[in-house]
C-alpha cells in the first residue's frame, strides 16, 4: 500500500503523519454545495446528450419537455421509410439525429434536435428522394406509432415495387390483420406534392410547412422587402435632393447677402414644391 503525501504532492510508502482514514460510508472527496450542483448539472446534460443513443425507442419518447408537458422544440423530423432508398446521406450529415435501421436498410430519426438546425436542414434538402419531413408533435407521435406495424420489403424495388410518394398516400401494413390503411397524420392527408429541391426551392405553399412559413421562402421574402425598402429610400433621397436644389435656385442661395424670414422661407418652399410637381 502506498500513500499520497499532501504536503510534498507525491506518493510514498510511508504513512503521512496525521493521516485520517475516512469513516465507513464517507467518501474521501468532500464537495461544497456549488461544486456538487455543477457536477449534477453536468451529469444531466450528459444524459440528454446520449438520450436514446442505442435507438431502442421511438424518437418522440426522448423529446425534452417543459414544466407544462409541452415539447421544447417547435418542429420535428420524420423519415418516410417506404420512400427512403437507403443512401445514408442524412445519417452522415446529421449523425446525432438520423441513423440507418439495419432491419430494412432505411434511415430513421432516433433523436429530435440532436444536431443544429442548419445540419438538419442540410440533411433534409440534400435527400435525393425527399423522404424527410418536418412534422408537428402530434403528427410525429402518430407516424412513429403507426410505424410499429409497418413492414417493408426491400426486394420489392427490384421487381417494380411501390414508388408512390407518401404525400399522396401513406400506406402502412398491419402485421396482425394484413390490411393496409391510410395514415392518421394530418401532413400525410393534405395531398400536397413536393417539388424537386424541397424545401430549398422556397415555395410558399410547401407541404413541409404552414403557408408562408417555409424558411427559404421567408428568407427570400425578407430580401425582397429589404430591396424594396432600399429603392424607396433612394427615391426619397433623390426627391429631397431635387427639392433642395430647386429651392436654393429659387431663393438665390448663392447670394450671401440674401436674408430669409420665416414667412419668405415658407413661401419659397410652397413655390418650389409647385414647380417640382409641374415638372
Amino acid at each position: 500500500t502506498y500513500w499520497w503525501n499532501e504536503v510534498t504532492d507525491e506518493s510514498t510508502w510511508e504513512r503521512p503523519a496525521g493521516f485520517k482514514a475516512p469513516r465507513p460510508g464517507q467518501g474521501g472527496l468532500e464537495l461544497d454545495r456549488a461544486t456538487e450542483k455543477a457536477l449534477g448539472e453536468a451529469v444531466e446534460e450528459g444524459e440528454e446528450l446520449y438520450a436514446n443513443q442505442d435507438a431502442s425507442k421511438d424518437s418522440f419518447t426522448a423529446v425534452e419537455k417543459d414544466e407544462y408537458g409541452n415539447p421544447m422544440l417547435d418542429r420535428f423530423v420524420y423519415v418516410d421509410e417506404i420512400t427512403c432508398i437507403g443512401c445514408t446521406n442524412c445519417a452522415t450529415v446529421a449523425r446525432n439525429t438520423f441513423y440507418m435501421n439495419s432491419d430494412f436498410g432505411r434511415a430513421r430519426a432516433f433523436r429530435q434536435g440532436g444536431d443544429t438546425e442548419e445540419m438538419i436542414e442540410e440533411a433534409v434538402a440534400t435527400c435525393p428522394v425527399d423522404c424527410i419531413w418536418y412534422v408537428s408533435w402530434d403528427d410525429l407521435v402518430i407516424l412513429e406509432n403507426e410505424r410499429a406495424d409497418q413492414v417493408i420489403n426491400p426486394a420489392s424495388r427490384l421487381v417494380g415495387g411501390n414508388f408512390i410518394e407518401s404525400t399522396q398516400v401513406q400506406t402502412y401494413y398491419n402485421n396482425k390483420g394484413g390490411k393496409s390503411g391510410t395514415s392518421g397524420a394530418s401532413i400525410m392527408q393534405s395531398g400536397a406534392m413536393r417539388c424537386n429541391n424541397c424545401p430549398g426551392r422556397g415555395c410558399k405553399n410547401c407541404p413541409l410547412f404552414g403557408v408562408g412559413e417555409n424558411p427559404e421562402f421567408v428568407r427570400k421574402k425578407k430580401q425582397r422587402e429589404a430591396r424594396r425598402k432600399a429603392r424607396k429610400e433612394r427615391g426619397n433621397k433623390i426627391t429631397l435632393g431635387t427639392l433642395e436644389d430647386a429651392l436654393f435656385d429659387a431663393v438665390g442661395a448663392g447670394d450671401e447677402t440674401t436674408e430669409m424670414t420665416d414667412d419668405s422661407w415658407d413661401e419659397s418652399i410652397t413655390e418650389t414644391t409647385e414647380m417640382t410637381e409641374d415638372k
